[in-house]
């Protein structure tokens, strides 16, 4: 038990992507109660619970896949796919220039270094910015942003940049699918190369990074939950924990930041595995939204590319990438190359 807990706390420090933003690492103004470190009914209830919930949303998704309800729901989302690249680049744009004016790497907690090697990736990290922005040589600044992901394992410890190992999705994403008709690209009518079967493993891509993401950070609650104890001492007199009081739902600090775990592990495990995907994805936007009400802009900016994802995720679903005819959507990409 003494070994695994040791490996735990060696790989899980780097999950520290949201509370890093406004939290020192160290030090930490609170402990680390006894409740997370040792087994107990709850820990054990949550595990037992996080799985059942897992094969319960495995049987039911499969059931409403074949509902008339889903049907229905498909179709009508469905046209709002050609929006899908726009919106996830431009969201990822603004966080790029945003990052690259304030000397940072993709995010907060990612100092660029001081010297030419800094000032290079600025550089790049401000055009690749641009470019995604106005949809201008969409997979030239998608290959850009796989690149500055890459530099972030020669500037920080190597287990470091797993907490944004969303942005290999965003950019695969962003590399097969078409920017859509409101960029550059579609006015400057630049061709469309990539083939339904790369976009679909595309798209698979964004939905399991950003699942594992999701539930890398979750897990970061339970193996390190002084980082956001430290976060809500910040803001002790308004917090989403206080706005919970407010509204009759009392509960311990430790079991908030418990359940935060519980709910962020299972809606990673739910978009990794595609089932209810929409739902999950519709369910993540407005828990992100409300830490906007105390942390402020830097909390949108550091969100955007998520929120984006989450955009495509609703439009997409689970099963673009299963179904041979949902190849033939209407998606820019299908009717350009078919014209």
């Amino acid at each position: 038990m003494d070994i695994l807990r040791s490996t735990l706390d060696t790989i899980v420090p780097a999950a520290q992507a949201h509370e890093k933003w406004f939290v020192p690492t160290y030090p930490v103004t609170a402990p680390i109660p006894e409740f997370f470190v040792s087994i107990n009914p709850l820990t054990v209830a949550a595990v037992l619970g996080i799985l059942a919930f897992g094969i319960l949303g495995y049987v039911s998704d499969k059931r409403y896949q074949q509902s008339k309800l889903y049907a229905k729901v498909e179709g009508a989302i469905r046209p709002y796919r050609d929006y899908a690249a726009g919106v996830l680049a431009v969201a990822t744009g603004f966080t790029l220039l945003w990052a690259a004016a304030h000397g940072q790497l993709l995010a907060t907690n990612y100092v660029l270094p001081p010297g030419i090697a800094g000032g290079i990736l600025r550089m790049v990290e401000t055009v690749v910015g641009a470019l995604l922005l106005v949809g201008l040589f969409t997979p030239a600044a998608a290959i850009g942003l796989l690149a500055l992901y890459a530099s972030a394992f020669l500037l920080f410890p190597a287990i470091e940049p797993i907490d944004y190992v969303n942005f290999v999705g965003i950019g695969l994403f962003l590399l097969f699918f078409a920017r859509g008709r409101y960029s550059l690209d579609w006015f400057l009518g630049k061709p469309i190369l990539t083939t339904p079967a790369q976009r679909k493993w595309a798209y698979l891509a964004l939905r399991v990074l950003t699942g594992f993401t999701l539930f890398w950070l979750g897990f970061l609650k339970f193996r390190r939950p002084d980082l956001h104890f430290s976060l809500m001492d910040q803001y002790p007199n308004f917090n989403p924990y206080v706005i919970l009081g407010w509204f009759g739902l009392h509960m311990s600090r430790e079991l908030y930041v418990f359940c935060l775990f519980v709910v962020e592990a299972t809606v990673g495990i739910f978009e990794m595995f595609g089932l209810y995907t929409r739902v999950a994805a519709a369910a993540l936007v407005p828990i992100m939204m409300v830490s906007l009400l105390f942390l402020g802009p830097g909390e949108l900016v550091g969100h955007l590319p998520i929120l984006g994802t989450l955009f495509v995720l609703i439009v997409y679903g689970d099963n673009y990438n299963k179904h041979r005819d949902t190849a033939r959507s209407s998606h820019p990409a299908e009717k350009r190359t078919s014209g």
